[in-house]
């Protein structure tokens, strides 16, 4: 049974209006009709507050709601990707100031830093569930994401192509190592 009828029938059962139901959860009457109407879908921490309320199980709650099980996963990886994100940026600041700081040339590491970002999105193309991404993305997601990747490889093309050129014109063999290693 979707959450929609097991919310209606758990609410029916236990003598309470919509306007009740959202009060004991602290939200909206609107939210509770577009639930049951099935036009949206409750989050998790809502999901658990109706459990608890009503004393049954999050699986009575849920079990046949593929919708739903859809949605909470992808809360799940949604968090856990943004955490992993926000962590990784005060890293890359300290590893970038460091290696400035022992002296590493600044075209050095920006030719290393764009070589391993390309090495990086080529191996994502190759790892990435399509079936899985073209699931969790709606279609303005999609869009946005390709404008956005397209955005960042037209701008960094010009700059790479330049660098590449100046090496071919400059080639030192393991240059950039020893600048490197120094």
């Amino acid at each position: 049974m979707k959450i929609s009828q097991q919310l209606k029938n758990q609410r029916e059962q236990h003598h309470m209006s919509q306007q009740e139901l959202a009060d004991e959860l602290h939200i909206s009457r609107q939210s509770i009709s577009k639930w049951e109407n099935e036009t949206s879908l409750p989050s998790f921490a809502n999901v658990v507050a109706i459990s608890d309320l009503f004393g049954i199980s999050l699986d009575e709650l849920i079990k046949k709601d593929d919708d739903l099980k859809m949605k909470l996963e992808k809360e799940k990886s949604t968090s856990t990707l943004l955490g992993v994100f926000l962590a990784l940026i005060p890293v890359a600041i300290i590893i970038y100031i460091a290696l400035l700081l022992i002296g590493v040339d600044r075209n050095v590491f920006v030719n290393i830093i764009q070589i391993v970002g390309i090495i990086s999105f080529v191996w994502l193309l190759f790892t990435i569930d399509w079936n899985k991404l073209n699931q969790a993305l709606s279609k303005k997601s999609s869009i946005l994401l390709v404008i956005f990747v397209a955005a960042l490889m037209i701008g960094a093309l010009p700059s790479f192509f330049d660098e590449m050129v100046n090496g071919f014109n400059t080639y030192k063999p393991f240059t950039g190592l020893i600048l490197l290693i120094h």
